[in-house]
């Protein structure tokens, strides 16, 4: 996956680190051994609950969605999301895992 430049130019050999961060949330929020029988909107609701702030469904979407590269996942989420999930993979590319 070429990564971009501060000029949003694609760079060969680099990681595009925003659609790493789109794939591995789709896969944890998909995939996840604790989301796996979860709709999108439970899987808010405990976000909401464990972060204190305002999660809904679309917001994950949006947070996976190539065609909105302006919306991301905000970094305070990748904990949450990670034990809601399950799936850390997305808190250990990022080097957020609590050890």
């Amino acid at each position: 996956m070429p990564g971009l430049n501060q000029q949003g130019k694609s760079v060969a050999g680099q990681i595009d680190c925003d659609a790493e961060v789109r794939r591995l949330l789709k896969k944890a929020l998909k995939y996840g051994p604790r989301c796996k029988s979860l709709s999108y909107r439970q899987i808010a609701d405990l976000l909401t609950g464990r972060l204190g702030t305002l999660v809904t469904a679309n917001m994950l979407y949006l947070y996976q969605s190539k065609a909105r590269p302006e919306v991301r996942l905000p970094a305070s989420f990748i904990s949450a999301v990670s034990e809601v999930s399950g799936d850390y993979s997305l808190a250990d590319l990022l080097g957020k895992r609590k050890k």
